[in-house]
């Protein structure tokens, strides 16, 4: 920005803006991992499915995913494997739910205990969860790809101002003559701060519901869940 309009005080408001958003980029790169974390728990849920089916045992099953399973998740089966070694398959699985904190994987965690615990037949309870975690994750995707096309028309949006104060550079800088002095530069600087704040208000509408977790709550909401595994017992 230095090089483009010679103002000092833009550049710095600029440079600022940049480092702040290379500091978000931590968030968006978390976003992205719980994304692929919630496909491969989709993943999971349907092997588990089809290994309880062929009549393993949930131990078998979970010991046959941590070596064969989603490969994002295998090293958490594996610690759940050996942690049941140690400790009840129910309190393995608890500790799990904290480290991943996933609706799903709570969901799946607490269907494995309990079923375990009461001798329940889980297949159909895992099958009907498999089934709503693939429609909601139908919808996720769509969301997320509309999203983003709304995140690019927010970009092109904020980013037309500043594509004019270059052009108008390049054309005539005598155009960008009255911003040359100090107050001047403030006054682009709050310009530029404005359009930064309208590119986030955007981003904030453009935000995705937690439909998820409210989705998956409503699956297990006042302890169904739980009588629904030992009712099949």
């Amino acid at each position: 920005m230095w090089l483009v309009l010679g103002l000092l005080v833009p550049s710095l408001v600029v440079g600022a803006m940049a480092g702040a958003g290379g500091l978000s980029l931590d968030a968006v790169r978390q976003l992205r991992r719980r994304a692929r974390e919630r496909e491969a728990l989709v993943a999971l849920v349907d092997l588990l499915v089809q290994l309880l089916a062929a009549g393993q045992s949930v131990r078998q099953a979970l010991e046959a995913l941590s070596k064969s399973g989603p490969t994002q998740l295998r090293p958490e089966l594996q610690t759940i494997v050996e942690r049941q070694r140690q400790v009840s398959l129910e309190q393995a699985l608890g500790e799990a739910q904290l480290r991943i904190r996933q609706p799903l994987f709570t969901l799946t965690a607490t269907a494995l205990a309990v079923g375990s615990r009461s001798g329940g037949r889980l297949t159909p309870l895992l099958d009907e969860l498999s089934r709503s975690a693939h429609q909601l994750e139908a919808v996720q995707r769509q969301l997320r790809a509309e999203q983003a096309q709304g995140r690019l028309g927010a970009m092109v949006i904020a980013a037309m101002p500043i594509c004019l104060l270059v052009v108008l550079r390049v054309v005539n800088p005598e155009y960008l003559a009255p911003y040359a002095s100090i107050s001047g530069q403030l006054l682009l600087s709050l310009l530029l701060g404005l359009i930064v704040a309208g590119y986030l208000w955007m981003l904030w509408i453009l935000r995705l519901p937690e439909s998820e977790l409210k989705v998956l709550q409503a699956f297990a909401k006042t302890g169904k869940l739980d009588d629904r595994v030992e009712g099949s017992a």
